[in-house]
C-alpha cells in the first residue's frame, strides 16, 4: 500500500496553512529577532538587520547540516522569493530540503499542528520533545515533515530522500540545530 496519498493530503495540509498565512501580515509587526548565522552557511553574511521581521532561512542552516541530513552533498542553498518580509525559505538539492522561517511564531505553529491534527491519518505524526517551545514531526514514504517554533520564530523543514523510509531522525536532528542557532 503506498503512503502517497496520506503525504498529498498531508503536505496539502501544511502548505496551505503556510501559504495562507505567510502573506497576511501587517506592516505594523514589530518582531525582533536573534539569530547565530551557521558558520559557512551560504546567507551568514546576510544575517537581518534590525529592519527585517524574520530570520533568513539560509543563514540558519550550513551546507554541511543540509548535506548530512540529505545523505549526500547538497551544494549552497538557495533562497526563494518571498510576497511578505514575514517569510524566509530556503532551498537544498532542487527542492529535497525546503527550510521555511515566519516571524509568526505559535500563532502559525498552533494553525499547522491543528490542520495537521484533523487532516492527516493516524500514526504519520507525532509530538517532539526537546524541541523549540513546541513541535511536531510528520512523514509517509520517503518525506518527513519537522515544524515547531521558538520564541516568535516559526520553522518547518520538509526533508524527502530517493526512497522509504522517512529521513525523520534527520530531520529532527537538523531542526534541533536551526533552533540552537535561533
Amino acid at each position: 500500500m503506498s503512503n502517497r496519498p496520506h503525504m498529498t493530503l498531508l503536505f496539502c495540509a501544511v502548505g496551505a496553512t503556510l501559504i495562507g498565512v505567510s502573506g497576511c501580515q501587517t506592516a505594523s509587526t514589530t518582531a525582533q529577532h536573534v539569530v547565530t548565522p551557521a558558520p559557512g552557511s551560504s546567507a551568514a553574511s546576510t544575517a537581518p538587520t534590525a529592519a527585517d521581521h524574520t530570520v533568513s532561512a539560509c543563514a540558519l542552516v550550513t551546507e554541511q547540516d543540509a548535506s548530512t541530513a540529505l545523505g549526500t552533498a547538497s551544494g549552497a542553498g538557495t533562497s526563494a522569493p518571498s510576497r511578505s518580509p514575514h517569510y524566509s525559505q530556503c532551498n537544498y538539492d532542487s527542492g529535497a530540503l525546503i527550510v521555511t522561517v515566519n516571524d509568526l511564531g505559535r500563532s502559525l505553529y498552533d494553525k499547522t499542528r491543528a490542520s495537521i491534527s484533523r487532516h492527516a491519518p493516524a500514526g504519520v505524526w507525532s509530538d517532539v520533545t526537546g524541541l523549540g517551545n513546541a513541535a511536531f514531526e510528520s512523514h509517509a514514504g520517503p518525506s518527513s515533515y519537522v515544524t515547531f517554533y521558538k520564541g516568535t520564530t516559526f520553522v518547518s523543514i520538509i526533508l524527502t530522500r530517493r526512497a522509504p523510509p522517512a529521513p525523520t531522525a534527520a530531520a529532527i536532528t537538523l531542526a534541533k540545530s536551526i533552533a540552537a542557532r535561533l
